[in-house]
């Protein structure tokens, strides 16, 4: 339940930033608190990292580019990871293939830096026990867990008596999460299944007799269930926002004023 992290690649975080309490208004319309992951940034040498355990297998290298002078740098990241809730059977395995890029940038170094940041990641992965020979009357599950995330961040330092700086950024995130179960079922007595969409009293009736009945009564002996459940969500994000920062005495003060757009829809 809540937020799924599992696409997200481990190898790739900088540093984490927890935002405890109720944060500022500045991270949006959040009561709870904040989890900020950073990613790396900046020149590296070739970084290869390996993991192997009994629940999980990982392979990872990143890489940070230098363009050679005013290109900026770009910092490259893939990851396979495999993820096992039951270490007795390969078949639990959950999949997670990630490729992410990001650009920096810094212009106007020596008057007003205006500082670039834009990158795109996205993963390729799920969890299918179809094949399991050891799966019980057949019964499976399918997760297919697919992600593109794409942002921007321009940030320019003025260093105005009246304005210290502004920024603008923007993010859209797209996720296909398509879950399939196949699961055997029984029952020694009929059992009814509400499909009313109206509140009120209603007689059930047998499916064969009437297959659109607001309740309907279920069949007894054995049969297999399946079911899908569809998810495929979008999210859109775009902020404008300037501070003022200033020490009068021995108090720092800051002023943000900004606005902020966003968009949520499932397709």
């Amino acid at each position: 339940n809540g937020v799924s992290t599992r696409n997200v690649s481990t190898s790739n975080i900088e540093s984490v930033e927890i935002v405890t309490g109720i944060p500022s208004v500045e991270y949006g319309d959040l009561s709870n608190g904040v989890v900020k992951v950073n990613t790396h940034k900046g020149k590296s040498p070739f970084i290869v990292e390996g993991k192997l355990n009994q629940y999980t297998r990982q392979i990872a290298i990143n890489k940070g580019f230098d363009l050679g002078g005013n290109g900026g740098m770009v910092n490259v990241s893939a990851e396979h990871a495999r993820s096992f809730a039951d270490v007795a059977s390969p078949y639990t395995a959950y999949q997670r293939n990630t490729l992410s890029v990001n650009y920096m940038n810094i212009f106007m170094r020596n008057t007003m830096p205006l500082t670039l940041n834009m990158g795109v990641s996205g993963n390729i992965g799920g969890y299918n026990s179809k094949a399991d020979p050891d799966e019980e009357l057949d019964s499976y599950s399918k997760v297919r867990d697919n992600a593109l995330r794409a942002n921007f961040n321009l940030n320019w330092l003025l260093n105005k008596k009246w304005i210290t700086s502004v920024e603008f950024k923007g993010s859209v995130s797209y996720a296909d999460r398509k879950s399939e179960s196949y699961d055997n079922a029984s029952s020694s007595s009929t059992q009814p299944y509400i499909h009313s969409l109206s509140e009120g009293y209603f007689l059930s009736s047998d499916y064969n007799d009437n297959p659109d009945a607001e309740i309907i009564l279920g069949p007894t002996g054995y049969w297999y269930v399946r079911g899908y459940n569809d998810s495929r969500p979008i999210d859109y994000a775009l902020k404008l926002k300037a501070d003022w920062n200033r020490r009068i005495g021995g108090i720092l003060n800051r002023l943000m004023v900004g606005a902020e757009y966003t968009r949520s829809e499932n397709n």
